[in-house]
């Protein structure tokens, strides 16, 4: 459910179902980058959920940087020809991250 409310731009119902979907898949590095993505788009990275959230990804998901591994990931073919709104939502994604990057030291 996190990830459709992403697609749709629901960030704050994005943010809560997907702290419950690292509960029950907790290595998945695409799901934490969603939730922090949510947070920067949200302009919540001050808050402490977020601050832990991005702490816990880079404990867990090192190999997943924004530059290159996840930026050339969404570069794939299959998302190249993905659906308009499932590309827009990849554009979020990405930017959000960058903020995050930016403002809260996502790598």
């Amino acid at each position: 459910m996190g990830r459709a409310y992403f697609t749709q731009g629901k960030y704050d119902k994005a943010i809560e179902n997907l702290q419950q979907s690292i509960q029950l898949r907790p290595p998945t590095w695409f799901i934490r980058a969603q939730l922090i993505s949510a947070y920067a788009l949200t302009q919540q990275l001050n808050k402490d959920e977020a601050q832990a959230a991005i702490s816990e990804y880079q404990e867990k998901c090192k190999e997943w940087r924004l530059d290159p591994e996840i930026n050339k990931y969404y570069e794939e073919t299959k998302y190249r020809d993905a659906d308009p709104t499932y590309k827009g939502a990849i554009r979020q994604l990405l930017n959000g991250l960058q903020i995050a990057k930016d403002k809260a030291g996502f790598p």
